[in-house]
Order: structure tokens, then C-alpha cells, then sequence
């Protein structure tokens, strides 16, 4: 991680893990057809396989996997969107400094460069 970001800025992929860890407990997937048992009276509460919980199993599912993802994802795009548009802020400041020592120069034109040779062009994006 880069000290100078948060971090908010970063998923929580022991959060992720630990999610996994206890879905993978769970045997989703498998379905025991010789465990199941049959009753007309009210059944005991099972879960997606049909299982009868046990006090090993978790109120955790894979729905709460993706919304724990969603979550995760959004905390980084919503990091990165900042990072934009601080860049972008401060590469217009740049450009606006270069062109006002342009003008100071006499340069006034749409492009022009800056010693070490990069490059400035005013407008659109090239081709």
C-alpha cells in the first residue's frame, strides 16, 4: 500500500477472504439427497441445500459476497474518480502557466514547448 492514500483507498480483501472462507464451509453447491428427510409436520429450518442448519452455519450467503465486492469496488472507483480530477485540475494549471509564459515570451501561439522538449498543443485530442 502507498502511505499517502487512505485506506478506504484499497479493497478489504481479508473482509473478501473471510466471506469465502465461510461460504466455502457451507458446501453450497452440494446437494445430499440421503441426508434429506421427509415430515408432514412443519420442517426444521435448512438452508440452500437443503441441509438442516447447524450451529457451524453462517447467516452469511453468496449475495452478501457480491454486495461485499459491490462495496469494495466502489471505495476504489470512487478513490480513483478523486484522483482524476485532481490530475486533470492540476495539469490545466500547467497548461494555463505555460501558455501565460508563452504569451510573456511573445510565443502567443496555440502550441508551443516547454524546454526539455514536451510538447503543448491547445484543443482537441490527436488521432
Amino acid at each position: 500500500r502507498a502511505p499517502e492514500y487512505p485506506p478506504e483507498s484499497y479493497m478489504d480483501y481479508s473482509a473478501l477472504k473471510e466471506i469465502i472462507k465461510i461460504l466455502a464451509k457451507k458446501n453450497l453447491a452440494a446437494v445430499n439427497s440421503t441426508t434429506r428427510e421427509v415430515s408432514l409436520t412443519a420442517p426444521p429450518p435448512t438452508n440452500a441445500a437443503g441441509r438442516q442448519f447447524t450451529p457451524d452455519d453462517s447467516p452469511l450467503n453468496e449475495e452478501d459476497f457480491y454486495s461485499c465486492i459491490d462495496v469494495q469496488l466502489g471505495k476504489v472507483e470512487k478513490f480513483t474518480l478523486q484522483k482524476v480530477v485532481e490530475l486533470r485540475e492540476a495539469l490545466d494549471g500547467i497548461e494555463r502557466e505555460v501558455k501565460e509564459m508563452q504569451l510573456k515570451q511573445g510565443g502567443g501561439g496555440g502550441s508551443g514547448s516547454i524546454s526539455g522538449g514536451v510538447s503543448i498543443r491547445s484543443g482537441g485530442d490527436e488521432e
